[in-house]
């Protein structure tokens, strides 16, 4: 009983639009003591009221997926947006430091060769300098681990740019 009385909340929390007729015709439903006979009327009521709902457009195909070349994903790598899939995704770069500056709170930023500016994040020591290469890499909860190439200490950064 429970059930069809949640089927009929829902059905008219769905359809507060709908005509005043077909209300009353969900309610008439609830009174129906025979399963089958209250389930038909359910459907018959529930089809009239999704033949007045209006239909959704699709633009795309279903499951249809945009290729992005590797220049792209690189380009995206650190921002790219929530809905991008993981296959799509970059799980590292290498690229060389073309400009290091290091603010008086000790936080370095980072521009790379491939246009790309870094932030770190937090205080730790890091030991790179310009014209090193260092390899970004995906950290847990969408964070980012910079390093440098031939040194096993990594930083948390953050793409600024």
């Amino acid at each position: 009983m429970n059930k069809w009385f949640t089927v009929l909340a829902l059905g008219i929390s769905l359809c507060a639009h709908a005509q005043n007729e077909t209300l009353e015709q969900l309610v008439q439903c609830q009174s129906i003591a025979s399963d089958t006979k209250r389930l038909q009327c359910y459907d018959q009521a529930t089809t009239k009221l999704q033949s007045k709902q209006p239909v959704a457009t699709i633009s795309a195909a279903p499951g249809a997926k945009s290729i992005l070349s590797k220049e792209q994903k690189q380009a995206r790598f650190g921002i790219e947006n929530k809905t991008t899939q993981n296959e799509q995704r970059v799980d590292n770069i290498e690229a060389t430091i073309v400009k290091l500056t290091k603010s008086a709170h000790g936080v370095r930023t980072f521009e790379l060769s491939n246009t790309q500016v870094w932030k770190q994040i937090g205080s730790d020591a890091f030991f790179a300098k310009q014209d090193d290469t260092v390899t970004i890499k995906r950290g847990s909860f969408n964070s980012f681990l910079m390093s440098k190439l031939g040194s096993n200490r990594t930083i948390r950064v953050k793409r600024i740019k």
